[in-house]
């Protein structure tokens, strides 16, 4: 290996898969170093499980960039840092320290979708094949060369949670196949498309800014739905939709055929309301869209 150590950045369970990923190549556990950004100190993350059971060393970073920066500041040597799960975005000053490299991992085919919740973005503009990136680290977000990409297609009806964790299964086999070459020699990459507009999606982005109508096409809000859809993970806030001068946001949502809804090709003209039970149907073309919700208020 050309690197005196590895430095794992971010959080979860793919950057323990990508771990054992280095492990298992026979670099020693006391080369390797899991910073785990963000960590909460009243609870024990997977991250720290891991380097429980492998004795590899753990480091816990708040999200101070300041104590960040300091860290990888001080780091001597050749150091490989790979970055998964993260949200620390590296300072200037680390990027061109000597002796680093740093790569990361990113949801998307890059250039598409760079930012946050790039799963949802790729299911919001009916993307029907994704997949990850594993890039340089460069001056703009998810801007650096590329190193691997792997590809799959995105199946019909899935959700962003559920894209979300193909994903992370993906990034880890992506690693795998790209390291041992990281390992032995010096890459460049190739460099990312130039694209004049190139759109970085932030946290207060949305797909459709969050919304949906009655009077949409019900694929179209089944759509939105699936691509805010992150489970019990609340890393998106709920659908919302206004009818007859009230909001509601969604809390569960069904896409089902109705052969008896054959009308209303143009617009989803028959909806349904039960006050009581807080529940639309929405339909259009043999389709029924159910929505179980919530009253919000404005």
């Amino acid at each position: 290996m050309r690197f005196d150590s590895v430095v794992f950045m971010g959080t979860g369970h793919v950057l323990a898969a990508c771990a054992e990923t280095l492990l298992a190549l026979g670099v020693g556990a006391e080369k390797v170093c899991l910073a785990e950004y963000g960590a909460n100190a009243a609870s024990i993350s997977h991250v720290q499980k891991y380097s429980e059971k492998t004795g590899v060393a753990y480091l816990g970073l708040p999200k101070q960039n300041a104590g960040a920066e300091r860290f990888f500041m001080d780091l001597a040597g050749e150091v490989l840092v790979v970055s998964v799960n993260n949200l620390y975005l590296f300072p200037a000053c680390v990027r061109n320290k000597a002796g680093l490299t740093l790569v990361n991992s990113h949801s998307s085919l890059l250039p598409a979708y760079p930012g946050l919740h790039a799963p949802s973005w790729a299911i919001f503009f009916g993307e029907t094949v994704g997949g990850v990136t594993w890039h340089f680290i460069g001056a703009g977000v998810n801007s650096g060369n590329i190193i691997h990409q792997k590809f799959m297609e995105i199946p019909e009806n899935i959700t962003a949670i559920q894209l979300d964790r193909a994903y992370a299964d993906l990034k880890a086999q992506a690693f795998g196949e790209l390291l041992p070459a990281l390992l032995r020699e010096k890459q460049d990459g190739t460099p990312q498309p130039e694209e004049q507009r190139r759109r970085v999606y932030t946290m207060a982005d949305l797909p459709n800014a969050g919304h949906i109508s009655p009077l949409d096409n019900v694929l179209f809000s089944h759509r939105v739905l699936r691509s805010m859809d992150c489970g019990d993970t609340a890393q998106l806030p709920p659908v919302w939709l206004d009818y007859a001068g009230r909001r509601y946001t969604v809390r569960a949502y069904r896409l089902e055929a109705a052969p008896g809804l054959k009308g209303a090709k143009a617009a989803c003209a028959l909806v349904a309301f039960d006050a009581e039970k807080l529940h639309f149907t929405i339909g259009q073309n043999g389709l029924a869209l159910h929505l179980d919700v919530r009253e919000k208020e404005v």
